[in-house]
């Protein structure tokens, strides 16, 4: 459970679980990160896709609240093109991007396109 400390600066969490969608190509990474999450009351993975195509299908029927996107996934070299289109179909979604690039330009393309973290791996 989150403490009544953080609940309160985060409007949206209660003391349900935050809803994540994992997009990210590398089985063992995807695998890795679910299982963190859910180690996690916190947290429930309600799913992980490999490519934005599965992604985009997959957001409107789960509308996470937070979406963990991998920047170069198998059917897209910058999968931060695809997140004005995420957050189109789930509004209220958190995109965090998830990257092995932490140079300022990759982190400032990620940002421009609406992301709301960046996560280096």
């Amino acid at each position: 459970m989150l403490s009544s400390a953080l609940r309160r600066t985060v409007p949206h969490v209660d003391d349900a679980s935050i809803d994540v969608l994992i997009v990210e190509d590398h089985q063992m990474v995807a695998h890795a990160l679910a299982d963190a999450l859910t180690a996690s009351d916190s947290f429930t993975v309600m799913g992980a896709v490999g490519t934005t195509a599965e992604a985009l299908a997959l957001v409107p029927a789960v509308l996470p609240q937070v979406v963990i996107l991998d920047v170069r996934l198998a059917d897209c070299d910058d999968s931060t093109a695809v997140i004005p289109d995420i957050l189109t179909l789930s509004p209220n979604s958190k995109v965090l991007v998830l990257s092995a690039w932490g140079d300022d330009w990759s982190v400032s393309r990620a940002v421009e396109a609406g992301c709301h973290g960046y996560l280096l791996k």
